[in-house]
């Protein structure tokens, strides 16, 4: 926590009043790769679909959009 600069000290301190629970925020948790998602099988099959029909795909969103829908034509 040395390492922090005031301001980020600040604002963990209002996340965080107990500084025996301060350092819990400053762990950096793996994040879930995107590729191991069960559904992301069902997204590649589909993508699969789509290329062998010629038809069009457009992909939207970032790392936790947290949904996935699927729209047929």
């Amino acid at each position: 926590m040395e390492s922090l600069t005031p301001l980020a000290k600040a604002i963990l301190e209002t996340l965080e009043p107990d500084p025996a629970k301060q350092e819990q925020w400053l762990i950096h948790a793996p994040l879930f790769p995107p590729g191991k998602n069960p559904e992301m099988e069902a997204f590649k099959d589909a993508i699969d679909d789509v290329k062998q029909t010629g038809g069009k795909v457009f992909v939207a969103g970032d790392y936790d959009c947290g949904a996935t829908r699927f729209r047929e034509r």
